[in-house]
């Protein structure tokens, strides 16, 4: 999950604008490539970016209650409690099963197989057909 707005201002949900506006331009100067002192090499050249665009959606009233049901609605739909495993949280399951993505990038070696094994039928199967052995 990456990381909220909030988060990455250091601020609580329910922050008042002051407050977000205030942690906004503390964390600018720690992180703005110009302003920052110039050994400084935790500060990355995205930091600034997604600072901006944190305040940009935090600071406008209207942009911010669309992120808050954004965030609500993520956090609800993201994790459910599975009964047989003992209260640990796991993703719920949200579209088509992608084989290749569940299983490190490759489908398991049983995937393979059944698509050889079916090739192999059709092939002979073919054979059969035209030698003309189904009569």
């Amino acid at each position: 999950m990456k990381q909220s707005h909030y988060a990455l201002l250091g601020v609580a949900e329910d922050a008042a604008l002051a407050d977000i506006r205030r942690a906004y331009h503390a964390k600018m100067r720690a992180n703005h490539p110009d302003v920052a002192a110039a050994g400084n090499d935790h500060v990355r050249p995205d930091d600034a970016y997604r600072l901006n665009a944190a305040y940009s959606v935090l600071s406008d009233p209207a942009k911010r209650k669309a992120y808050d049901r954004e965030l609500a609605s993520e956090r609800h739909s993201s994790r459910v409690v599975v009964a047989n495993t003992g209260g640990r949280r796991h993703q719920r399951h949200n579209g088509p099963v992608n084989t290749a993505e569940r299983f490190g990038g490759q489908p398991p070696r049983i995937v393979w197989l059944v698509l050889l094994a079916i090739f192999l039928n059709l092939v002979l199967l073919t054979g059969i057909y035209l030698q003309g052995g189904f009569d």
